[in-house]
C-alpha cells in the first residue's frame, strides 16, 4: 500500500496562528502513530505549501495503521490529530488576538 498524504489550508489564518498549530499537528500525528520499531512514526513529514502544509508519509503499511490495523491506534492517527485541531488553533488564535486586539481577517 502506499504512503499517505494530506493537505490543510490556511485559509485567512495569520501565520503566527496556523504555523505553530501546523507544527502541533506534526507532533500529534507523530504522538499517535503506533510504536513497533519507530520506522513510520519517523516518517511523518510536513511542507509548506502554497495556501496550508502538506502531510506526508511514506511508510509502505502507514495506511494500514491509519486504518486501525494496531491496537495501539484503534482509531488511527490522522482522524483523531484531525478532531484535535480546531482546539489546536483556537489556543493560538486567541493568544494572537490578544496581542493584536486591531486585528481584522480578510475572509
Amino acid at each position: 500500500m502506499p504512503g499517505i498524504s494530506f493537505h490543510v489550508n490556511q485559509d485567512w489564518l495569520p501565520d503566527d496562528v496556523f504555523w505553530p498549530a501546523a507544527d502541533d499537528l506534526l507532533a500529534l500525528l507523530e504522538e499517535l502513530t503506533p510504536v513497533d520499531t519507530g520506522y513510520a512514526q519517523s516518517l511523518w513529514r510536513m511542507s509548506s505549501e502554497s495556501g496550508g502544509a502538506t502531510y506526508t508519509n511514506d511508510c509502505p503499511y502507514i495506511s494500514y495503521l491509519d486504518e486501525g490495523w494496531s491496537d495501539q491506534a484503534p482509531d488511527g492517527m490522522i482522524s483523531p490529530a484531525l478532531d484535535a485541531f480546531p482546539d489546536i488553533l483556537k489556543s493560538y488564535y486567541r493568544d494572537f488576538v490578544a496581542e493584536n486586539p486591531y486585528f481584522q481577517p480578510e475572509y
